[in-house]
């Protein structure tokens, strides 16, 4: 049962496809306002090498991020940028729209959910935003 459970969990493409292809299949479904541009950096090679499990915690925090900035952040351009070193997977995500005043804002439930996904893989989040400047999510994971 618990399998069967944890497999309706995971985006059908992500075991087929790769993490890469999966978050391009995810924004093409998206609905995303014809002014927003959406761009993805994901050629590192070891990207595909994480556990399922990593790919599908990156996979819910780009949705969730994407979503929050198709929703609040007006902008024209994302950029979502995912890379490895020795130590730690890097997920950069960032966009041209009106920003705001991170320590203000009541963090969003978006930003919340991404947030305990960050804390439960032992991570780190940085927020870099202010008014009418954008907003770029920076997540650094532990291999």
């Amino acid at each position: 049962e618990i399998r069967s459970l944890s497999k309706n969990l995971v985006p059908p493409s992500l075991g087929d496809i790769g993490l890469k292809e999966a978050l391009l299949e995810m924004i093409e479904n998206m609905t995303v306002s014809p002014g927003l541009k959406i761009k993805i950096r994901a050629n590192d090679p070891h990207v595909e090498s994480l556990s399922n499990n990593k790919k599908l915690i990156i996979y819910r925090i780009v949705q969730e991020q994407v979503n929050n900035i198709v929703k609040h952040a007006r902008a024209s351009l994302a950029e979502i940028e995912l890379k490895t070193d020795q130590h730690s997977t890097h997920l950069v995500i960032k966009d041209n729209g009106i920003g705001f005043e991170p320590r203000k804002k009541g963090k969003g439930i978006g930003l919340h959910n991404i947030l305990s996904r960050v804390e439960m893989q032992n991570g780190n989040m940085e927020i870099i935003s202010s008014p009418g400047a954008g907003c770029t999510l920076k997540i650094v994971l532990p291999l």
